[in-house]
């Protein structure tokens, strides 16, 4: 048996298949499976139920049993409760159940692992026998990115550790009727799926909840030992992640009494936040601003409600020059040509800045997350997709439809674009639908009130694309009007006033002109773009180029970047966006892209599929290159 055995990334073994629901999932989602399944009833069951998938090769069935030596050993099948079945007497014959006592063929998991390898996510479901696998994979040094098991023992949590796992979760496996799988998909492709009653659920960075330390879910376990839950009725798993993949999951705490403010200026919404009981931690980096803070909110710093950073936020850490405009300071910016738009004057100061990752792991996820920072918001949009962490509520100043994106790719579906000159006019429900209600007036520049207390309906991620781009045609937010979006997380939804139907919502009424608003992405195309990059990034594709510059282009970039992609360039036909950029990133001419030589090509759009690819052919066949190409249009 070899002492080095090989990473198979689309492989998920499924030891303890059961009637092969958990199997059936994983093979939905794109990936290969071996299922391990010792009953024979089961492994019948599974036979017929996936019988295509065994003939395509897509899933390899072992009827055998997992042990620590092989051949024929006892199984004792329980005749009252089939799941109870085990090769364990103390399992197979619990509470004086009747049971059989059938020859039943075992292997070792070395066996298994030498000849498949080892899987990106095992799941272990024994009745009593995990303990056979845990010892295998240590005797190997072979840990899966991702591992859960039933949560019977404290012991199996020591195996996890001795394997070098850092991040944990204690699953309540009765809840998986009503888990939403998340889109775009985070493990493999997106599928539309319910959960039946012995299914393992979600794993890896699709988990729901925070992902914690070995001593919290130890901890937890032990509580609820305690107090008997696992000895009435409740089911729990272990998950476990490996060391390198902790970046990709929600291991920061949530914090649903938190509001941090990106961009307080002197206070006005912190102040807000506070009255309605909320903690805030408010970030403000031009110091006239924070000292402005720091004398209206003297108390809050006081007592430890309000915390005051007055740093900025950039994509980087240390003293960064910042442009404090002195005929608006409402201009000032770490940005240059957002901090001296127009010809004003301005002073450059050096304002120490950090990256909103610290922030995150220092404060958590807040409840509600505000941003008004001048031209920096990409950089939290960017943190947050690196620790995928969605607070329930988000808003910032609607000055570009790349943001509407990131929240999209963030996992958000119900949107507003909220006028800010309307809050004067705004009364406060009464009881509060956040926090505790207070007589409030809205002065000039805040961003008045937010989730369920806002007034309007909240719309689809199409609806809110089409009317931006709309007022973009119709110059009203040059003409000193100012906007935000707000997006809600999914499972805010229903405490929300939403459009009827909010999936089936279209444009608002008289879109112009349609030749721009056409180009919004669906919420299926959104999809799409998501599912393929991960595909692309799992088939060792690191650098891209995106084949058109248009709002389906940009949030592809958006996407393909969040998968861990590298976007080099998006090309486009259009002569004034050369030379330009897209969040760093170079619009060039489609000759100037093709010399970087990406290991693929991305389409940026769905309605001109075969003449986008047709072009790039062209381009490749004069320059005599090969040139790999993707698109999403397929599977949207």
């Amino acid at each position: 048996m070899p002492s080095v055995l090989r990473e198979v990334s689309d492989l998920i073994i499924d030891v303890g298949a059961h009637k092969g629901d958990d199997a059936e999932f994983y093979l939905r989602k794109g990936f290969r499976v071996v299922a391990i399944e010792a009953n024979p009833l089961h492994a019948a069951a599974i036979r017929e139920r996936l019988g295509d998938d065994i003939r395509t090769g897509r899933l390899t069935l072992l009827d055998v049993g997992i042990l620590d030596r092989e051949g024929e050993i006892e199984f004792y099948r329980n005749l009252q409760s089939d799941d109870w079945s085990s090769f364990d007497p103390v399992f197979g014959c619990r509470n004086g159940t009747p049971y059989d006592v059938i020859p039943v063929r075992c292997i070792t998991f070395d066996r298994v692992l030498a000849e498949f390898g080892i899987p990106y996510y095992l799941k272990i479901d024994i009745e009593g026998a995990e303990r056979h696998v845990f010892e295998a994979l240590i005797r190997h040094s072979a840990a899966p990115a991702f591992l859960s098991t039933e949560a019977s023992s404290p012991d199996y949590l020591d195996y996890m550790r001795t394997l070098g796992y850092r991040a944990f979760q204690l699953v309540e496996q009765g809840l998986l009727p009503q888990t939403r799988l998340p889109k775009p998909a985070r493990e493999g492709v997106y599928v539309p799926w319910q959960f039946g009653p012995y299914a393992s659920g979600l794993f890896g960075a699709e988990r729901p909840g925070r992902w914690s330390t070995l001593a919290e879910v130890t901890s937890a376990f032990v509580d609820r030992t305690v107090a008997r839950s696992l000895e009435a009725g409740e089911w729990y798993d272990f998950h476990a992640a490996r060391a390198d993949h902790v970046d990709r999951l929600a291991i920061l705490r949530d914090e649903p009494d938190l509001v941090i403010d990106v961009g307080a200026h002197k206070g006005a919404d912190s102040e807000f936040y506070l009255r309605k009981g909320f903690r805030v931690v408010a970030i403000e980096a031009n110091p006239s601003h924070a000292r402005a803070i720091r004398a209206r909110l003297a108390e809050y710093l006081r007592t430890g409600q309000l915390t005051l950073l007055e740093v900025g936020i950039l994509d980087r850490e240390g003293e960064i020059d910042f442009y404090s405009n002195l005929d608006n300071d409402e201009w000032s910016s770490f940005d240059r040509t957002a901090g001296t738009r127009q010809g004003t004057k301005y002073d450059v100061l050096k304002i120490p800045c950090v990256t909103f990752d610290r922030v995150l792991r220092e404060y958590g996820v807040p409840y509600y997350l505000k941003l008004d920072i001048e031209g920096a918001e990409r950089y939290v949009f960017d943190a947050l997709a690196r620790h995928r962490a969605a607070p329930a509520f988000l808003s910032t100043e609607a000055t570009s439809i790349d943001y509407l994106a990131f929240m999209r790719v963030l996992g958000y579906d119900a949107f507003q674009l909220v006028q800010q000159g309307r809050h004067w006019q705004t009364q406060l429900p009464n009881p509060a639908r956040e926090g505790a209600y207070i007589d409030w007036q809205f002065p000039d520049f805040t961003t008045g009130p937010f989730g369920a207390e806002l007034p309007d309906a909240w719309h689809s991620y199409r609806y809110a694309a089409f009317e931006f781009l709309s007022l973009i045609y119709s110059r009203r937010l040059r003409s000193g009007e100012w906007y935000d979006f707000h997006a809600a997380r999914p499972d805010q939804l229903p405490r929300l006033r939403v459009a009827d139907p909010m999936t089936a919502d279209g444009p608002p009424a008289d879109p112009s002109p349609p030749t721009i608003t056409a180009a919004s992405p669906t919420d299926a195309q959104v999809a799409a773009i998501a599912a393929a990059a991960t595909r692309m990034r799992d088939s060792g594709i690191r650098t891209v180029v995106v084949a058109g510059a248009g709002v389906v282009g940009r949030t592809a970039a958006v996407s393909l970047s969040a998968a861990g992609l590298t976007v080099v360039a998006l090309d486009d036909l259009d002569r004034s966006q050369w030379g330009t950029d897209y969040r760093g990133v170079p619009i060039l001419p489609p000759d100037e892209a093709m010399r970087l030589r990406p290991d693929a090509y991305f389409i940026g759009s769905f309605g001109a599929v075969p003449q986008i690819r047709a072009r790039l052919r062209a381009q490749a066949s004069r320059r005599g290159a090969e040139i790999r190409i993707v698109s999403a249009a397929a599977d949207a």
